[in-house]
């Protein structure tokens, strides 16, 4: 599951209970701005920031072993949220971020969205900053398709 963190006057800590409670590999989408505020409260709650390809699109950190990456996004020049870096060219599809909010805690952030998630995994390969499309691809995929058509015939 995905979500994006909103910094705001509210969550001057990241409401970072929920610091605690990442105990298991999780992508988290935050504004771009952000980063270092995110940096800053990971390493006090004892994360270890891990050396990554590209830092000007994601964050990495380590505790316990378990690995929780910050993908860092920013409003384009059209107001489309974007992944920064290589990913400026490919803004989240409408709707991206209308899925129901999820909750951490003290922290409300939404959730990206199944169709958002599936847009990602059918078209990465296809980007020319993507990669090839791998057996864990093909899987989620299927998952979110399965998802997508079960909340329509709940409908």
């Amino acid at each position: 599951m995905s979500y994006f963190i909103q910094i705001t006057k509210k969550t001057p800590t990241l409401g970072f209970k929920p610091v605690s409670l990442l105990t298991k590999q999780e992508i988290w989408l935050i504004r771009k701005k952000d980063g270092a505020k995110v940096r800053a409260v990971l390493v006090q709650h004892g994360y270890c920031q891990q050396t990554v390809n590209y830092p000007e699109e994601h964050l990495g950190f380590y505790k316990h072993q378990v690995y929780v990456s910050f993908t860092l996004n920013e409003l384009n020049e059209q107001g489309q949220v974007v992944t920064s870096g290589r990913w400026q060219d490919w803004p989240y599809p409408e709707g991206a971020f209308s899925a129901p909010w999820g909750h951490l805690c003290d922290l409300r952030c939404p959730i990206v969205s199944a169709a958002a998630q599936l847009d990602v995994r059918e078209n990465y390969h296809s980007h020319p900053a993507g990669a090839p499309m791998r057996a864990i691809d093909a899987l989620d995929i299927k998952r979110l398709q399965a998802y997508i058509a079960d909340q329509k015939g709940s409908d």
